[in-house]
């Protein structure tokens, strides 16, 4: 990913400038969290975590949610070792706000060999930090912080070309190669790169609840869905599909003022999901149209509503051939 963390600079900012109902309450409108896929890790990914089950069960103070393998349900588990230190460039979180992707849904369907039974899963997170390494000093214990998706050792010639996906000593790591952020502690590599500080201002509020979308999901679609895409002020851009991804785009639509925005979903509690962000005063000079493909053939209804020209731009959400032929 590119830029994906120049993206997320650009929303955290716009996020804690707004002043309006938190996104969580989208969320909980559309009854699921997620993200877009991601590169899995540099050529050069750090080594797996080590899997000590003497170690590993016991007495513990942590809680996690574990992969028990592919075709397996996951499991709660609560008396588990504490992270370590393993790296002096580590940080060492509680976690206090996290998020479930479809990555972590396909890990327990698709054969991914790098997450191994009893991985702690979870790859996006707000936390506090509890520990540093010896080469941290951009972070202190104390400090919450948003923590990326994306592992960024923030040295390599992939993170200098901002290319962060492909770190060397990154890319996608938690919850896959490392153990991840869905429970009560975690590990992350590269402190000072990896994480954003969060203003104490925010914290313990729905700001704060806003900010864990930008573990990935909000940029992610910021940079392949948009900026990709060619976006610019006052278009008009068809945005297909509404799932998580489609509401993010939508969201993040907002940040240039699109003329028109056309909306094309399925399930209706989605769609007015949708309605609740088109209220937000982002949207007061767009039109924006929502469209059921349970009653419309919305393809046509938007070439009717655009004279036949179409729109500037379209923002394909689903992944599935009905949504790359309307797009």
């Amino acid at each position: 990913m590119s830029f994906l963390l120049f993206q997320r600079d650009i929303i955290i900012l716009w996020i804690l400038k707004k002043n309006r109902e938190t996104t969580t309450n989208l969320m909980d409108k559309m009854g699921s969290i997620g993200d877009l896929s991601r590169h899995e890790g540099g050529a050069n990914a750090v080594d797996d975590d080590a899997i000590d089950v003497d170690n590993w069960l016991g007495n513990g103070p942590c809680s996690s949610v574990v992969y028990q393998g592919k075709g397996k349900d996951v499991l709660f588990q609560s008396e588990l070792a504490m992270p370590k230190i393993r790296e002096p460039t580590d940080v060492i979180i509680k976690v206090l706000k996290t998020t479930i992707s479809p990555d972590d849904i396909d890990s327990l369907k698709r054969n991914t060999k790098a997450i191994v039974k009893k991985r702690r899963l979870g790859q996006e997170c707000i936390g506090e930090i509890t520990e540093v390494g010896n080469e941290v000093s951009k972070r202190k214990i104390g400090q919450r912080v948003l923590v990326s998706s994306i592992t960024s050792c923030g040295h390599c010639v992939s993170c200098k070309s901002r290319l962060y996906g492909d770190c060397q000593g990154g890319g996608w790591l938690l919850g896959h190669r490392i153990d991840g952020v869905q429970g009560t502690h975690a590990r992350v590599p590269h402190g000072d790169y990896s994480t954003f500080l969060i203003p104490s201002h925010v914290w313990d509020t729905e700001l704060e609840d806003d900010l864990v979308l930008c573990s990935d999901i909000l940029p992610a679609v910021l940079e392949m869905g948009l900026v990709d895409g060619g976006i610019k002020y006052d278009m008009s851009i068809a945005i297909v599909g509404a799932g998580i991804k489609g509401m993010a785009a939508f969201i993040c639509a907002g940040l240039y003022a699109p003329r028109e925005v056309y909306i094309l979903g399925v399930e209706d509690n989605q769609l007015e999901a949708f309605k609740f962000i088109a209220n937000g005063p982002e949207f007061e000079s767009t039109r924006v149209y929502i469209l059921s493909q349970k009653v419309d053939d919305t393809v046509d209804a938007v070439l009717e509503q655009t004279n036949d020209e179409g729109v500037d731009l379209v923002i394909e959400t689903t992944g599935t051939p009905v949504g790359w032929y309307q797009g």
